[in-house]
């Protein structure tokens, strides 16, 4: 994913080897100091083929890291940062049993991780992005943009002014090497978000300006129904009614704790 591609090329730009483990065949994305393993964390026969690492950075699911603890320790893994999501807040109230689901299995991971990494002598810490973009792979912003490129308007579920602090994915790079070594990290969990608070439809408006398209936002009071009809008949989980009542949603997470502890400085 895009958290995990700008982590390496953080970490290779700050002069560390790195071990990058997808569960596809290996991205194009090539450097002396990079080795790609193939593997799927949920598969118990996998191996790290007799590698050493001093720092294991989680991108993938949060729930798939508690069972691989263990193969870390083998590994003299020391230190653990993991990606989570706010998601484990602003989806809480979910009507849509999926979105249930997935909050139960964070709240789960965050309280899993914790307990396992002390008793393991490992020191933690879980990040929790708000709305991700910058290179073009993620499902929010990246599927917005996509879709107004395609058909010149967005629909939204008036008024649509919940408010967002989108994050850009090299922000989120970099606070992992701001809080890799910091002690004062050690054992806690950070909201990360963006430093530009913006309404649904602001950023909407941008994503237009991107896109070189005049914005036409399209309201729709039917929107949630058509969302859970186009979900069932897809037979998507991630498309549901839920996304169009969170654009009058406030999805703010203040990361304040990250700033004082590591000096967390987002862009707008």
């Amino acid at each position: 994913g895009q958290v995990g591609l700008a982590v390496i090329r953080r970490l290779i730009a700050s002069g560390a080897a790195v071990l990058a483990i997808s569960r596809s065949e290996p991205i194009p994305f090539q450097h002396e100091a990079l080795r790609w393993l193939k593997g799927d964390l949920t598969d118990e026969t996998l191996h790290l083929s007799g590698y050493l690492v001093d720092i294991a950075v989680h991108c993938a699911p949060l729930w798939q890291l508690p069972s691989m603890l263990n193969l870390l320790v083998d590994a003299e893994v020391k230190r653990v940062i993991a990606f989570g999501t706010t998601s484990v807040f602003g989806k809480v109230l979910s009507r849509n049993n999926y979105e249930r689901d997935l909050v139960d299995k964070l709240n789960h991971a965050e309280g899993d991780i914790a307990e396992r990494c002390n008793r393991l002598k490992m020191d933690w810490t879980i990040f929790r992005p708000s709305m991700i973009y910058g290179l073009g792979l993620d499902l929010n912003i990246t599927s917005v943009a996509k879709f107004i490129d395609f058909l010149g308007f967005f629909p939204v579920y008036p008024p649509a002014f919940g408010r967002r602090q989108p994050v850009h994915v090299d922000d989120l790079a970099q606070a992992v090497l701001q809080a890799v070594d910091n002690k004062k990290t050690f054992g806690k969990m950070y909201n990360l978000s963006g430093n530009e608070v913006m309404t649904y439809r602001q950023m909407l408006g941008d994503i237009f300006q991107v896109c070189g398209k005049k914005p036409r936002i399209v309201e729709s009071t039917v929107l949630p129904f058509l969302l859970d009809v186009a979900g069932v008949v897809t037979f998507s989980k991630h498309i549901n009614g839920e996304i169009a009542r969170r654009m009058n949603d406030d999805l703010i997470f203040f990361h304040d704790d990250a700033t004082k502890d590591f000096g967390f400085s987002p862009r707008a």
